[in-house]
């Protein structure tokens, strides 16, 4: 019986020529391989997360990041060239495979090769934890492949940008930044919560064990702290926050008449509220702010004067509008004039009527007080206590008390406010 034509259309191995063929095939596979992880892994990379490590990452991410950044610059071209060679490699594997198989072997093989060989595996390879390092390794070969497609790849990428765009950094908006940090702050508590019972080692392996932990904490030092994240969350926040947000109305601040005099007893008060200015008002009325009295020039006064309030010196106010933002208020603060400011409806008349020394009424007059601290604690988003808010305040009390005076005993929630410490 003859058994000839069960090895029709199967190469023979004995001819140089067989071995030829099979080596192109593996080749193709090969070079499948590299071009379907290259477009993945440099495709699926963030230029702005590229130019991040470029400029505050690691002496190594620095390194291959100079290396990528340019690389991926020209993404039409990038991908056309990949493209190409991906494809030059998967139409050629079925040729070199006809010669050596029959052609429904040589379909079933090309394709299983080119999934698994090809797609699968160098994809999953190129995309894992190591793919800045991956791409960094290849760039050459890729600026190699580049040069080689130059003619084909360089007109076609041309078209691309002109009709699709250019690939430009992603842009968040507010909202997103202070997502994303938070995202990074959980990510980091998670990645260096210590597992149950790793703590309790023993045996060999101390070098290990303190290389481990040395560098656990040097990513530990790296990560973002849930305060770092609530401030940046604050920040951002500014930008949308009004005024009216944070202002303290006028009917809680602490304010001193201009008719008010200034002996023991004022003095003491003034002591314990451990403000460092103090609105001062007409007789006119709580709202008809005149200025703000530093309470540092009081210390070379003689109670024993008893000097009215309107006899000192008094800076005058800025006056905010209860719209404007946050941000806005910072920058006014940052140029030394005060560190506090009174909100009016309608900030200009209300200025030309401090000019013209007139009685701030009506819709002019004042609706509130907003201090440097108050825009701290909005950014903090926590409220700031200071060393006078408990302390000095019972001090004072205790002094009163061996005076025999009935003062009662206030404490400072933030600026200008008044609490008792019973509440």
């Amino acid at each position: 019986m003859d058994f000839g034509d069960d090895n029709a259309g199967y190469a023979d191995m004995r001819d140089i020529g067989s071995w030829y063929q099979l080596g192109g095939a593996v080749v193709c596979v090969i070079c499948a391989a590299f071009a379907a992880g290259l477009t993945v892994g440099l495709m699926s990379l963030d230029p702005l997360e590229l130019e991040v490590k470029r400029r505050v990452g690691t002496p190594e991410e620095r390194k291959h990041a100079e290396k990528i950044c340019p690389l991926i610059a020209p993404h039409h071209r990038l991908l056309v060239t990949l493209l190409l060679f991906n494809s030059i490699a998967n139409e050629a594997l079925p040729i070199f495979l006809s010669g050596l198989v029959p052609g429904y072997v040589a379909v079933l093989l090309s394709v299983t090769a080119i999934l698994i060989f090809g797609e699968i595996i160098p994809s999953a390879i190129f995309t894992g934890p190591n793919q800045i390092i991956m791409a960094a390794h290849f760039s050459g070969f890729v600026y190699f492949l580049m040069g080689v497609f130059w003619p084909i790849a360089y007109p076609i990428g041309k078209v691309l940008d002109k009709w699709l765009g250019h690939n430009s950094f992603k842009r968040y908006t507010r909202e997103e930044l202070s997502t994303l940090v938070d995202l990074q702050r959980e990510v980091g508590v998670v990645k260096h919560r210590r597992p149950p019972g790793s703590h309790s080692g023993s045996g060999g392996g101390g070098g290990t064990l303190k290389a481990a932990k040395e560098k656990e904490l040097g990513e530990s030092m790296r990560a973002i702290t849930v305060d770092e994240a609530t401030i940046v969350a604050g920040v951002l926040k500014c930008h949308a926050k009004k005024i009216c947000d944070a202002l303290k109305p006028m009917d809680v601040v602490y304010t001193l008449c201009e008719e008010d005099i200034l002996d023991e007893n004022k003095l003491c008060e003034i002591m314990a509220c451990g403000y460092s200015r103090i609105p001062v008002h007409s007789a006119r009325g709580r709202q008809d702010i005149r200025g703000f009295l530093l309470v540092k020039r009081l210390i070379v006064l003689d109670p024993a004067d008893r000097r009215p309030v309107r006899t000192l010196p008094l800076r005058q106010p800025i006056v905010v509008s209860p719209t404007g933002s946050l941000l806005e208020l910072i920058n006014v603060f940052q140029e030394g004039r005060s560190h506090m400011a009174i909100v009016s409806p309608c900030p200009d008349l209300t200025r030309q009527a401090l000019r013209s020394n007139k009685p701030l009424e009506g819709r002019i007059a004042p609706i509130g007080i907003i201090t440097l601290e108050d825009l701290f604690e909005e950014i903090l988003q926590e409220e700031i206590y200071d060393e006078h808010d408990d302390r000095v305040s019972r001090l004072v009390s205790r002094l009163f008390s061996c005076h025999s005076l009935s003062l009662p005993c206030y404490s400072i929630k933030s600026d200008c406010i008044l609490i008792p410490l019973d509440q």
